[in-house]
């Protein structure tokens, strides 16, 4: 939350250059107020922080257009939902985990399932191909030819693993020590320990 807000804040201003200012500030206006998330949750702002989310946690973040009534609307959709086990030849292209490539490597397409991989019934229909056009992909790009994005917590997950593990020992070790209110010893052999035990 920390790095959305360092990142986004409040979400990106819109200045238009208009030269009037009452069209400039209606021009800004509408730019806000656009019904640009296809489930009417959030404006651009909103969209903004939760690309930027996306991108730290998944590592990409995909938003596909949906025309409404003339109107082009947005949909965020999982980064599962692009089916990364999808690389195959074409006869004019090529898959490469689920995004399909020209032969000159242009970005074509994008092969996106209907539902979650990890769904209790997921269903075994074909993914959708969606147009790249109709598709915003957004992630850091580490390094040419690179397809997918790289979730920026990965080179840091199995550290805190271990370190969520030691926690965990920690609090088991307090709460067991802290069972023990005292200890009751037989300084004087009163308990006949040694009768019952001769040398």
């Amino acid at each position: 939350n920390a790095i959305v807000a360092e990142a986004v804040g409040a979400g990106i201003e819109a200045n238009s250059a208009h030269p009037d200012p009452t069209i400039a500030a209606e021009i800004d206006k509408t730019f806000f107020n656009a019904e640009l998330d296809a489930e009417g949750r959030t404006d651009f702002r909103g969209m903004t922080a939760a690309a930027v989310l996306a991108e730290l946690v998944d590592g990409e973040a995909f938003f596909v257009a949906e025309d409404r009534n003339g109107e082009t609307v947005w949909r965020q959709i999982p980064a599962e939902f692009v089916d990364e086990s999808d690389t195959r030849e074409l006869s004019d292209g090529y898959v490469v985990a689920g995004i399909e490539f020209s032969s000159l490597g242009k970005r074509r397409a994008y092969h996106i399932r209907p539902q979650r991989p990890t769904d209790l019934y997921p269903v075994t229909a074909d993914s959708i191909r969606v147009p790249a056009e109709d598709v915003l992909h957004v992630y850091r790009q580490l390094g040419p030819g690179q397809v997918r994005g790289i979730s920026q917590l990965a080179p840091i997950l199995l550290t805190i693993n271990e370190l969520d593990q030691a926690l965990d020992a920690m609090l088991v070790g307090l709460k067991t020590s802290a069972m023990f209110a005292g200890f009751v010893t037989d300084q004087t052999n009163m308990g006949g320990v040694s009768e019952a035990f001769p040398d």
